[in-house]
C-alpha cells in the first residue's frame, strides 16, 4: 500500500507543480487505477489523478470502468468550479451594490495558487463579514435569491440560486481550538481593500497562512483534515513570495503547530520523521472529512483515556511542537505572486 501511496503523491506533486511524470509512472498508475482512484477519491482529489492521466493520453479505454470514473471526476470538478464561480460572482455583486465589506476565505483564495483554479475543489464558498454587518449581509443575500438554511454561533448557511452552499462567517476564530494563553489576532488588522474594486477586502499573506493552519487544527481535532490542505500548504510555501518572519510571529501568537513539515515530505522530497509518520497515518485514515475513530482517539487523549502509543504521541506533539517553516528549496518551481502589504484598521 505504501508503494501505491508514493505513486499517488508523485502524480499530485507533478500536477500542483505544473510538471509531467515519466511514462513509467503513468503506466503504473493505469495498472493500479481502481485502487488509486479509491484512495484519491477519499480525499476529494481524484480529479487531479484523472487530469494527469487524461492530458497525457492515458484515459482512452472507454470500456474500462475505472477510466470512466477518472474522466468523470475531472468533468465533475470543472462543473463544480463553474457553479461555485457563478454563485460567488453573484454574492460579490450583491455585497458590492450595497457597499457591504466582505472577505473571501479558504478555497476561494487558495485556488489562485494552483496551476488552474478548478483544481482546488471546495465543498462550499466561505465568506467573512464583520459581526456588526451580519444582519445587513443576511438581508442582502436573501434579497438576491440566496436561501438561508441555518445559523450557528459563528456563521450562517445559505444556498445560492444555482444550488451552491455558502457559509457566511462573522466570527473568524473559535477559542476552543486555541490554548488558553494564545493571543488570537484581529482579522481586521490584516485586511486591505482589494485592488479589484467593489467592496471586497483581502487578507495579508501571513493571515491567510495563519487562518489556514487554524482551520486544519479544527478539522484535525474532529478526526482529520485530509490531504488537500497539505497541498495548499505546499503551494503557499512554494508558489508565493512571503515574509517568513511575519508568518512565524502570527503562529507564535496563536501557539499553533506548523503542519508544513508533512507537506514537504509528501510533495517536496523532504525526509520523513517519527512525527510526520504518525501524522501521515492519522491524516490518511481520516480522509477529507475525518472519521469517528480518529475523533474519539483525540478526545480520549484530551481526557487522559487509554490510547495507542501513536495517538498519544501525536496529540501531545500537536499541542507542543514548534517547527521552523521550510525554506523554499524548489526555487525552479516557485512562481512570483504579489503578496500585498497588510492594511490595518488602525492605520498601522
Amino acid at each position: 500500500m505504501q508503494e501505491k501511496l508514493q505513486l499517488l503523491f508523485q502524480i499530485f506533486s507533478a500536477e500542483i507543480g505544473g510538471r509531467s511524470c515519466t511514462a513509467e509512472v503513468y503506466e503504473r498508475c493505469l495498472d493500479n487505477l481502481p485502487l488509486l482512484f479509491m484512495l484519491s477519491n477519499k480525499h476529494d482529489l481524484s480529479h487531479l489523478l484523472g487530469d494527469a492521466l487524461w492530458k497525457n493520453g492515458y484515459l482512452t479505454d472507454n470500456k474500462n470502468k475505472a477510466v470512466a470514473q477518472a474522466r468523470q471526476s475531472v468533468a465533475a470538478a470543472l462543473q463544480r468550479y463553474e457553479a461555485q464561480k457563478k454563485a460567488y460572482d453573484g454574492l460579490a455583486k450583491c455585497f458590492s451594490d450595497k457597499g457591504l465589506p466582505y472577505i473571501p476565505l479558504k478555497g476561494s483564495v487558495i485556488r489562485k495558487y494552483y496551476p488552474e483554479p478548478w483544481m482546488r475543489t471546495c465543498t462550499d464558498i466561505d465568506i467573512y463579514v464583520s459581526e456588526e454587518d451580519i444582519e445587513k449581509a443576511d438581508e442582502c443575500l436573501i434579497s438576491c435569491g440566496y436561501k438561508q438554511t441555518g445559523r450557528s454561533t459563528h456563521d450562517i448557511s445559505y444556498y445560492s440560486p444555482n444550488g451552491v452552499h455558502i457559509e457566511l462567517h462573522y466570527t473568524m476564530f473559535e477559542k476552543v481550538y486555541f490554548d488558553d494563553d494564545a493571543d488570537i489576532p484581529d482579522i481586521h488588522d490584516f485586511s486591505f481593500p482589494s485592488p479589484s474594486g467593489g467592496s471586497m477586502y483581502e487578507l495579508s499573506d501571513d493571515m491567510i497562512y495563519f487562518y489556514h493552519i487554524t482551520h486544519m487544527v479544527k478539522h484535525f481535532f474532529h478526526g482529520g483534515c485530509g490531504i488537500r490542505p497539505f497541498i495548499d500548504l505546499w503551494l503557499m510555501n512554494h508558489k508565493t513570495d512571503f515574509d517568513e518572519e511575519k508568518r512565524r510571529k502570527l503562529l507564535e501568537r496563536g501557539k499553533l503547530l506548523k503542519f508544513a513539515a508533512l507537506s514537504e515530505v509528501w510533495f517536496g522530497g523532504g525526509e520523513p520523521t517519527e512525527f510526520t509518520d504518525m501524522l501521515e497515518k492519522y491524516i490518511l485514515s481520516g480522509g477529507v472529512y475525518g472519521n469517528t475513530e480518529n475523533m474519539v482517539a483525540i478526545q480520549q487523549g484530551q481526557k487522559g483515556g487509554k490510547l495507542s502509543y501513536i495517538i498519544h504521541r501525536l496529540y501531545h506533539a500537536l499541542r507542543a511542537v514548534q517547527q521552523p517553516l521550510p525554506c523554499s528549496a524548489s526555487s525552479q518551481m516557485a512562481d512570483a505572486c504579489n503578496g500585498g502589504a497588510p492594511f490595518c484598521k488602525n492605520g498601522n
